[in-house]
């Protein structure tokens, strides 16, 4: 039997064990629910913790003593740390011509600013030369890794006619 307060009196209500094992099982699942992502955001910042404080033993625990791949997350952290300057500059820069435009569109701000057109025009214009020297870079650089596939692929098949050469001969 549950109670509800109201002001002056108290309001008695009677729940039936179905209703009752509805209200348990939906907090049983709530909790479990909110233990779960408790856990998932406290291993995050365990990992993180270590691989700042304790390298050696983030390595053991969650690498399996695979110091490589520590180097590789250490590199990549290393480039985001430097990158994020630049991401947050991008990110305000956006968020401003987001405003800028709905100030336009808004008729709040005079579309006859000489100096925002011409910044517009000269951004639009290093958008394009940056979208081809990209292109540029894309091309190149799929080609490198064809090139370096079929190296590898050229590598392996040598690797593997040496070996029969070695057993003598030819399998087949």
């Amino acid at each position: 039997m549950a109670a509800l307060f109201d002001g002056s009196s108290f309001f008695l209500v009677q729940l039936s064990p179905s209703q009752s094992l509805l209200i348990f099982v939906s907090i049983l699942i709530v909790n479990v629910g909110f233990f779960m992502i408790w856990i998932y955001y406290f291993v995050i910042e365990l990992r993180t913790y270590l691989r700042n404080s304790y390298p050696q033993l983030y390595i053991v625990i969650f690498l399996c003593c695979k110091k490589e791949k520590y180097l590789i997350h250490k590199e990549i952290d290393e480039h985001n740390n430097r990158m994020k300057p630049m991401i947050n500059s991008i990110s305000e820069l956006i968020e401003y011509l987001k405003m800028r435009k709905d100030f336009m569109e808004e008729g709040l701000l005079c579309q006859n600013d000489a100096e925002f057109k011409e910044n517009i025009t000269r951004f639009t214009q290093f958008k394009i030369n940056d979208e081809q020297k990209l292109k540029i870079q894309l091309k190149a650089n799929i080609k490198s890794k064809m090139e370096a596939d079929t190296n590898s692929l050229m590598m392996y098949t040598l690797s593997r006619t040496k070996q029969t050469e070695k057993r003598g001969g030819h399998r087949g």
